[in-house]
C-alpha cells in the first residue's frame, strides 16, 4: 500500500512516535558481509546412499536459516523414520554425523540429542566463525523467488509453521529453553512497488503476535506510514552462542575436519550422515543449483532509545532495501542482495550507497 492509498484508507491509524535513528559516520563501528545459500528449486531435504552410508540432505536455506531451522531438523527426523521403517537394520545405530555446524547443523544436531541420539559434528569452522553468527536474526517468511514447485511451497510453510511456533514457545516460556530470543517491535515501510523481497500476507501472518496501521512520526520531523508489527526477535549472536552451548551440553562431539570430496564424506566411522554444509554441498556433492547472494551490514553503536526494528524497500532500487535491526551490543542496518557475488570481503562502495540510502530515508545528509 503507497503512502497515498494509507491516508486515503479508512482503516484505523494510529499515531506512534519514535527516536530517529543516528546514521552518522562517528556512530559507525564496523561492518561485515554474509553470504545467502540461495537454490534455484530451494531448501534441499531428502536421502541417498553413499557407499554404504544414508545421507539426509539438509541445506539451501537461502537467508532463512535462522527462521526455519527448527522445521528443517523436524523434516530430518521424518526422513530417518522413513528410512528406518524401510531399513529396520538402521535402528539398531544409535550414533549419528552431522557436516555442518552452522544454525542448520546445530538445531539438527540439537533434536537428535533430544531422541536419545548420539551426535559428532564434523565442520572446518565452529561457532563465532560462522556465518551464521553474522546473520542479524530476524525472523521472516522465506523469499520467494516465483518459480518455486508447490511441493517445495508446501515443504516451506510446513517448516515455517514448526520454527515459529518453536520460538513462540520459548518466548512465552518462564525459563526460556535458549537466549537471544525477544519479542520486537517492527515496522513496515512499503511503497507496494513488487520487488523480490515481497512477501505474501498469508505466510506474513504465521509470524505477528499482533498488528496495526501506523503513522510514525520521528523526532527529526519526518513522518512515515506503514504498519506496526509485533512479533518474536532474535538476538542472533547470543542465539546462536547459547544454541552451540547447549548442543555441546547435551554431549555432541564436535571435530574439525576440511572435506574436500565425497570419499572424505565416505571415511567417516558414522553410518548415517546429516549433510548440512550448504553452500560446499556444491563442491561435495555436485550440486549446481546454488547461487549465492551477497549481503552488507553496517554495525552502529548501540541507540539506547532504538529498541525497535524496520524494514523500508527502496522504489528504484530493486537490489537495496533497509533494514535496521537492534541487538544487545550494537544497532544493524542492512539490505543488499547481490547475485552470484561470494567474496567474503566488504564492498565499500555498496556499503557506501545502503548508508546514503539509510540517510536518504529520514532525511539525514550525506
Amino acid at each position: 500500500m503507497s503512502s497515498d492509498e494509507f491516508q486515503h484508507s479508512r482503516v484505523p491509524v494510529e499515531n506512534i512516535y519514535l527516536r530517529t535513528p543516528d546514521f552518522s559516520s562517528d556512530r559507525i563501528m564496523g561492518y561485515n558481509t554474509g553470504i545467502r545459500p540461495f537454490r534455484k528449486s530451494g531448501v534441499r531435504l531428502d536421502s541417498e546412499v553413499l557407499a554404504d552410508k544414508l545421507i539426509i540432505h539438509n541445506y539451501g536455506y537461502g537467508g532463512s536459516g535462522l527462521t526455519l531451522c527448527w522445521g528443517g531438523a523436524a523434516e530430518v527426523l521424518r526422513i530417518l523414520d522413513q528410512e528406518i521403517s524401510a531399513n529396520p537394520v538402521l535402528a539398531s545405530i544409535q550414533s549419528i554425523a552431522i557436516i555442518g555446524a552452522g544454525v542448520i547443523g546445530l538445531a539438527t544436531a540439537h533434536e537428535l540429542l533430544q531422541h536419545g541420539y548420539q551426535v559428532r559434528i564434523y565442520a572446518d569452522k565452529f561457532s563465532p566463525e560462522l556465518t551464521s553468527n553474522i546473520a542479524a536474526g530476524i525472523i521472516s517468511p522465506p523469499v520467494l523467488l516465483g518459480h518455486e514447485s508447490d511441493s517445495q511451497i508446501a515443504l516451506l510453510n510446513t517448516m515455517l509453521d514448526v520454527s515459529v511456533k518453536r520460538y513462540l514457545k520459548i518466548l512465552r516460556s518462564e525459563k526460556p529453553e535458549f537466549e537471544g530470543i525477544r519479542e520486537i517491535t517492527d515496522y513496515r515501510f512499503e511503497s507496494g512497488i513488487p520487488s523480490i523481497h515481497e512477501i505474501s500476507s498469508g505466510r506474513f501472518q504465521q509470524i505477528c503476535l499482533e498488528q496495526k496501521n501506523v503513522r510514525v512520526h520521528f523526532d527529526n520531523g519526518f513522518i512515515k506510514h506503514g504498519i506496526q508489527v509485533r512479533e518474536a526477535g532474535l538476538d542472533g549472536k547470543i542465539f546462536i552462542s547459547d544454541l552451540y552451548a547447549n548442543v555441546i551440553a547435551r554431549g555432541a562431539i564436535h571435530q574439525s575436519v576440511y572435506f574436500s570430496s565425497k570419499n572424505d564424506i565416505c571415511n567417516l566411522r558414522e553410518k548415517i550422515i546429516i549433510n548440512c554444509t550448504s553452500l560446499g554441498s556444491r563442491e561435495l556433492f555436485k550440486d549446481d543449483d546454488f547461487y549465492p547472494v551477497k549481503g552488507h551490514l553496517i554495525y552502529f553503536h548501540p541507540q539506547k532509545e532504538i529498541n525497535y526494528s524496520f524494514y523500508a524497500d527502496i522504489p528504484g532500487e530493486p537490489d537495496y532495501w533497509l533494514k535496521l535491526y537492534p541487538w544487545h551490543d550494537r544497532l544493524i542496518l542492512g539490505g543488499m542482495y547481490e547475485k552470484g557475488n561470494e567474496s567474503s570481503h566488504p564492498d565499500m562502495a555498496a556499503i557506501n550507497k545502503l548508508l546514503s540510502l539509510g540517510r536518504k530515508f529520514f532525511g539525514q545528509q550525506n
